[in-house]
């Protein structure tokens, strides 16, 4: 235990401090924590409950874990701020530990409420008000608005998460524990002991909602990928904004945004490689506004997220109003739609008043016009309603590509450390091309999937080596790409065991068919003719050399991810639609090319079709210029396998000239209407492409 010249020493004043017997009565233990455990007591000089926090054995024998405590206690009685737990006073217990008083807060914390809210959605009762989703946004505000406050003052909290927010009884919202707050600006406290931290050697039991001391600090559900990665001292406000996405997606969703055992929450939580956000309750939808601003909030560069959390917040406020938000603005035609529904009574009543009013001069002739003018409001709603589901089309689109941007750079910045760092003492097996042969040895959990048409491993990467290049030459580098093979999979599988092998061969194959983002391959290339792609599946033609494919081509010539023209896969999955990013050392040399692959049906089956347009028959998706990238009559096109031409398939244009003459002009969003044919297209602002959708415009936008 630290005696008082210790504590003078990391700037404690001990002698003004009351002992807690004197002061207080203890009544019992409130919950307890990484740095300490909280009692309730009786303050006999002020005659109400308190909350008093001391250090828990484990710390107070360590002088650094005593300068943290002391720092939580001084932090959080400086922020001054409703939605911060107030701090009483610096206290000792009898036997000499430091502690601090606070309000005793009675209510629940947003853990409790979200499990709340589970119950009774599982008891299929009514929603009561105090746990809907407004009002549960309504408390998040209140967070956002003390972590507004709070960096303000230049202080991180990271250890955000729901069980560190507590609601009292009417509606008060305080977020506690400070325990390992920080100064911006500050080195990292060093620690002369470490609790438990997330390690390779960490057994799967350990909770992953506790919060871990040492390099990764902070509750590794929650934290950002900076925060994951051990990167104490380059954390800015934007790392807290990523723990508040995450809160928000589980009080939007009711479910956790990582799912899995210790080792893959924190492996998963450096990739920012969230769930799909769906609620627990699948008969529940998620808005697709909550959506976009829980995925920016969340994004895997903190230069994609929110300017600061006040932003944030901002957004949330929009959502909530019925007003358009920056993380999916409007579109001309999503304004007036929100603009007619928002005054739809007030029109409908107009349009009454008039109809009465002239009923008195012409009752037959009013009783045409009215029938004429209800026809074009009717037709003219559904128009609007067409476009706004379009527009709606389009901005999911726009997000599903983005999303698979998001794991193509996680990938590429994965590729790009493991080729710079040094070989491992002992080598990993390895799976080359001809091991997925007739007669070759194959990894044990190779399984044939009827997704691809073959056998495909979902544990291992399969390695195929360019003409003239020997495994001898290039075994440094092999030994290097296969640390990749934990991303791979986590881009496929989203499993919540570590390793795929734990799972039969049905629940794979399902996994793969029904979760995570639609990925078909995923590979990485170098420029010294080595190729690995995952799943793992083969064999490869002798002839393959990734360097003078259409998709390495594209990539070495761009800086950043770029989609390119689609072409034929080289394993007959038919026509694919590639991404790419180019690899660099630190020293600026090119290093090689990542990239991921949908085919096309894939494409067609979660983009192009739209139940919500009744009469619409056929949809593309085209590039800036309005050439088809992919049309939903490509659906099942069957191309044998094989080396093919190696460059991108002729990209036509759209066979809509109207359509085609709006996207060349750089028009946003719009509609043609010709010959009985509506046409309707949205433009894709991340990528520049646009979504196009026709129909027969009498069953679009007649009922028929």
């Amino acid at each position: 235990m630290p005696n008082t010249a210790e504590l003078t020493a990391v700037g404690v004043s001990v002698e003004p401090l009351h002992a807690t017997g004197e002061k207080y009565k203890y009544i019992g233990m409130v919950g307890s924590g990484a740095m300490g455990e909280v009692r309730l007591a009786f303050d006999n000089q002020l005659q109400r409950k308190v909350a008093i926090k001391q250090m828990s054995g484990t710390v107070a024998g360590h002088m650094s874990l005593v300068t943290r405590f002391f720092n939580e206690a001084q932090i959080t009685a400086q922020l001054d701020h409703p939605n911060v737990v107030p701090v009483y006073g610096l206290e000792t217990t009898d036997e000499g530990a430091l502690g601090y008083s606070m309000k005793l807060v009675v209510g629940q914390t947003l853990e409790e409420m979200v499990e709340s809210v589970r119950q009774v959605r599982k008891a299929k009762r009514e929603l009561p008000e105090e746990l809907s989703l407004e009002t549960r946004l309504e408390h998040f505000l209140k967070v956002c608005d003390a972590m507004a406050y709070s960096h303000a003052r230049g202080v991180l909290h990271r250890d955000l998460k729901p069980a560190n927010i507590m609601v009292g009884s009417y509606n008060e919202v305080y977020v506690m524990d400070w325990g390992i707050a920080k100064l911006l600006g500050t080195e990292e406290v060093a620690d002369d002991t470490e609790l438990p931290i997330l390690s390779a050697g960490t057994m799967p039991g350990i909770e992953v909602h506790k919060t871990q001391l040492g390099h990764a600090i902070g509750t590794p559900s929650y934290m950002s990928p900076e925060q994951a990665k051990g990167l104490n001292d380059q954390l800015d406000a934007r790392s807290d904004q990523f723990s508040l996405g995450l809160i928000l997606y589980e009080l939007t969703t009711l479910q956790k945004a990582y799912q899995g055992h210790a080792i893959s929450v924190l492996m998963r939580a450096q990739e920012a490689d969230i769930e799909t956000v769906a609620h627990w309750d699948r008969g529940v939808a998620v808005d697709r506004d909550l959506k976009a601003i829980i995925k920016r909030a969340t994004s895997l560069q903190p230069s994609r997220r929110y300017a600061d959390v006040g932003e944030l917040a901002d957004d949330i406020r929009r959502y909530l109003h019925g007003e358009a938000t920056l993380a999916r603005p409007d579109s001309l035609f999503r304004s007036t739609a929100r603009a007619l529904m928002a005054y739809r009574e007030a029109v409908l009543v107009l349009l009454l008043t008039i109809g009465m009013s002239a009923g008195a001069i012409a009752i037959g002739a009013l009783m045409t016009v009215q029938a004429v003018q209800y026809a074009s409001a009717v037709r003219q709603e559904r128009l609007a309603y067409t476009l706004s589901a379009v527009a709606d089309q389009a901005s999911g689109a726009n997000d599903y590509f983005l999303e698979l941007q998001g794991l193509l750079e996680a990938l590429a910045e994965s590729a790009e450390m493991a080729l710079q760092d040094t070989p491992a003492d002992t080598e990993v097996a390895l799976y080359m091309s001809p091991d997925f042969g007739a007669n070759g040895n194959m990894p044990p959990d190779t399984v044939h999937v009827p997704r691809y048409g073959k056998p495909v491993s979902f544990t291992w990467p399969v390695f195929k080596l360019a003409p003239g290049v020997s495994e001898d030459s290039v075994k440094p580098e092999l030994q290097r790409l296969i640390r990749l093979r934990r991303t791979f999979r986590s881009n496929f599988l989203r499993s919540e065991s570590e390793e795929a092998s734990l799972r039969t061969q049905a629940e794979v194959v399902s996994l793969l068919g029904h979760q995570g983002v639609p990925l078909m391959w995923s590979y990485v290339s170098t420029e010294t003719g080595i190729h690995t792609s995952f799943p793992g599946h083969g064999p490869y033609p002798d002839a393959y050399d990734p360097r003078v494919r259409p998709w390495y081509k594209l990539g070495k010539a761009n800086r950043g991810p770029v989609w390119g023209s689609p072409y034929i896969d080289v394993n007959g999955e038919g026509l694919i639609l590639p991404c790419v990013q180019s690899l660099w050392s630190d020293q600026g040399s090119m290093l090689g090319v990542a990239g991921i692959e949908l085919t096309f049906d894939l494409v067609i089956e979660d983009l192009l079709r739209n139940p919500a347009v009744p009469g619409a028959d056929k949809a593309w998706l085209t590039d800036d210029k309005g050439r088809v990238v992919v049309g939903s009559a490509d659906l099942g096109t069957e191309i044998g396998a094989g080396l093919h031409e190696n460059k991108g398939l002729e990209l036509k244009p759209l066979p809509v000239p109207a359509v085609l003459d709006a996207i060349e002009a750089e028009q946003g969003t719009g509609y043609r209407e010709l010959d009985g044919t509506l046409t309707v297209f949205s433009r894709l602002d991340t990528l520049g492409w646009y979504l196009v959708v026709s129909g027969d415009s009498a069953a679009v936008l007649d009922g028929g």
